[in-house]
């Protein structure tokens, strides 16, 4: 509104110095028409520039005005109360439920019941451990008594106990008859030796045979 006014004064002004120029005003004056109209049209750009903010900023005020926000409040206040019974009654419902099933589960027969159905499964896992502690024992004796047996079988006593007899000599144990030949060759006395039977062993001094 303020722009139409500024543009149809300015307008006016022109058409006013329009019919002043053929009147032959002296030059001080047409400097001075000429320095008012440069002076309007300058104030007429300034207020069209403004003129956009101030209609934004007038619509943004409208927007947030307090009969707006007080309305909208009342809106939503509204709203609430529609609301909260609806809300407050299904809430209560739902605690009401809740409180029915853990009596429910609470219940002292069905709690006895439970238990000694608990009772039961512990015996039944604990027959269940000590039937399979009982397993893995055998089989480890089994297992212990089968080292056992072949440790035996390969023992040089149980060959010992067969018949057989070891020669030890100081160097060692003699397994071979060149050995024991050598031994006696070399030795210039008896040669004392050691023979281990199953029940035990004897020294013996050997001597070669010419």
């Amino acid at each position: 509104m303020l722009v139409a006014q500024l543009n149809l004064l300015g307008q006016r002004l022109d058409q006013a110095i329009t019919r002043l120029q053929p009147m032959g005003l002296q030059t001080g004056h047409r400097q001075r028409l000429a320095l008012e109209l440069r002076l309007t049209h300058a104030l007429r750009r300034q207020w069209q520039g403004k003129a956009a903010p101030l209609a934004d900023l007038t619509q943004r005020l409208a927007r947030v005005s307090p009969a707006r926000w007080q309305q909208t409040q009342q809106n939503y206040l509204a709203n609430v109360r529609r609301r909260l019974p609806t809300a407050y009654a299904q809430t209560l419902h739902q605690h009401r439920r809740q409180l029915a099933d853990l009596k429910h589960n609470l219940h002292p027969d069905q709690a006895c019941d439970r238990l000694i159905a608990l009772q039961q499964a512990l015996m039944h896992t604990r027959q269940n451990l000590h039937r399979a502690l009982l397993q893995q024992q055998q089989i480890k004796h089994h297992h212990l008594k089968t080292a056992q047996n072949v440790l035996q079988a390969l023992s040089p006593q149980r060959v010992l106990e067969r018949g057989y007899s070891v020669v030890e000599g100081a160097q060692g144990v003699l397994t071979k008859s060149r050995d024991l030949t050598a031994a006696l060759a070399q030795s210039p006395t008896p040669l004392p030796l050691t023979i281990h039977f199953s029940d035990g062993k004897i020294g013996i001094h050997a001597i070669k045979k010419g």
